[in-house]
């Protein structure tokens, strides 16, 4: 009996940490892409029933490409983690934080009627990582400015699916990246077309 049950308890602790994996990054311990669209989803049904508007918020990191190239991936893997630490830090109770993978993140905001809200809120975010951040390199000493650029897509607004939410924010952080690093850009519909055009996506 005894040994029935401690087998049991094992595999039910197995399954849950593999349940847990497979929401949670592995490099930063925050929710993955899976369990941000199922909150997302959730978010959005809530929202229709009680009306209230919300933003989901896509962050990426300016240049990371060349700091892996620059510094190493360990360095990279270290920014990463960093960025997660400060995000948490910043992240209210009314706010759902996910590592999407790689240098991408995601925000997802309640707000007021005033959409100036989350824009306030954003820039502040994105104040906060243009400060050095410091890093060790084969025992040597490194300040890295970290730059985050941001694309939103409010809610209520056109094509409000869990996809459709993802897809317009990341139209918007790539418009973003494009013109103005460092930024935020809300998205509007006519921006399919000049995603279209210029082939930015």
């Amino acid at each position: 009996l005894f040994n029935f049950v401690d087998v049991t308890k094992r595999e039910k602790a197995n399954a849950d940490a593999l349940f847990h994996m497979g929401q949670r990054d592995s490099l930063t311990g925050l929710p993955n892409r899976f369990l941000l669209k199922s909150h997302l989803k959730k978010i959005l049904n809530k929202a229709r029933d009680e009306g209230q508007p919300f933003a989901l918020i896509l962050l990426n990191v300016d240049n990371f490409q060349f700091i892996n190239e620059t510094y190493g991936l360990s360095t990279g893997d270290l920014m990463i983690k960093n960025i997660a630490r400060k995000l948490e830090v910043e992240i209210s109770e009314n706010e759902f934080l996910s590592h999407l993978g790689g240098d991408s993140f995601a925000i997802i905001g309640k707000y007021t009627s005033d959409r100036q809200e989350i824009l306030d809120r954003v820039n502040n975010i994105l104040n906060l990582f243009w400060q050095p951040s410091t890093f060790f390199k084969d025992g040597e000493e490194m300040d890295i400015i970290i730059g985050l650029s941001a694309g939103i897509n409010f809610y209520p607004g056109p094509d409000c699916s869990v996809d459709d939410m993802l897809l317009n924010a990341a139209i918007a952080l790539s418009i973003t990246k494009k013109k103005n690093p460092g930024s935020v850009t809300v998205y509007e519909p006519t921006m399919h077309a000049e995603i279209k055009s210029r082939n930015i996506l």
